[in-house]
């Protein structure tokens, strides 16, 4: 599998035993490259996008160990964002916090 856009230096930080300082930012969406190459500029080891119409199974997600800002720029089913989250969690990822466009915000934890 290949790495969504941007997950280099996300990838090359992990395989040096380092975590993110902060959240990595995933952007999904219509408008998540506008947003995402914009992100990366000023948070290049922490910003990640699912480009528009992909799936999130065709990627190997570099987030073992990371809290998530999962940043949806249109909407998706309460479905489609949990199989997302579940599948962040199955990489590895600590904690996901889900923002949409309607600014409403969950946050998931895993369950041990």
């Amino acid at each position: 599998m290949k790495l969504p856009p941007f997950g280099k230096p996300l990838k090359a930080l992990l395989e040096q035993g380092q975590l993110p300082s902060n959240s990595v930012y995933l952007y999904i969406g219509d408008l998540s490259w506008k947003k995402g190459e914009k992100s990366a500029i000023c948070r290049p080891t922490r910003t990640l996008i699912l480009p528009p119409k992909a799936s999130p199974l065709d990627y190997d997600w570099p987030v073992n160990g990371c809290d998530i800002l999962l940043i949806a720029t249109s909407l998706f089913s309460q479905e489609y964002i949990e199989s997302f989250v579940q599948l962040l969690f199955s990489f590895g990822a600590d904690k996901v916090t889900y923002i949409s466009t309607e600014m409403l915000s969950t946050i998931f934890k895993k369950e041990f």
